[in-house]
């Protein structure tokens, strides 16, 4: 919609401002072949500038609060996406396990358990964690979901929140 809108207005300043810039009348047809190709060319400059910057920047280091299954299935998600420069490296149970059963257990192939919530400041300073994704399919989750963020946010990391099913499909 940005794309759209972004060569829309260039084009529509394009064309009342068609005296200024050009000799001859500008015809219907040309104005909306020149709108098409700014949108590809506008589509494919994207396109270009994300391959370089995936291509040439390291990838970004993810820690997840909830559980070796959340963490797991973000990992695999994030390895099959060609357009994510992310990498989970490890997880810190959001409800210390308490609450939902084999939220501690290790899982094959799933990342490292780093820490306990208690000790998340720690955690993010010695991994060097670039961005906190905040599992909130916990159902106790919610009470302790903002003060880990501010938490998270007061030392300069980004935050994701991952949305319960519900949430994402409607109820």
């Amino acid at each position: 919609p940005q794309v759209f809108n972004v060569a829309s207005v260039w084009i529509l300043i394009a064309w009342i401002f068609q005296e200024a810039f050009l000799s001859g009348d500008v015809g219907g047809l040309s104005v909306a072949v020149l709108w098409v190709a700014l949108m590809v060319a506008m589509v494919v400059a994207r396109a270009v500038a994300r391959r370089i910057v995936l291509t040439r920047t390291t990838p970004e280091r993810c820690l997840v609060l909830g559980d070796a299954v959340t963490a797991l299935a973000l990992r695999e998600r994030l390895a099959a996406s060609r357009v994510t420069g992310a990498d989970v490296v490890g997880w810190v149970p959001l409800d210390g396990g308490r609450h939902r059963a084999g939220a501690t257990a290790e899982i094959a192939g799933a990342p490292p358990r780093l820490g306990t919530l208690p000790g998340l400041a720690a955690v993010l300073w010695s991994e060097q964690i670039d961005r906190v994704v905040i599992s909130v399919s916990s159902p106790h989750a919610d009470e302790r979901l903002l003060d880990k963020i501010r938490l998270v946010k007061s030392v300069g990391i980004k935050v994701s929140l991952l949305p319960r099913l519900l949430e994402v499909v409607g109820s």
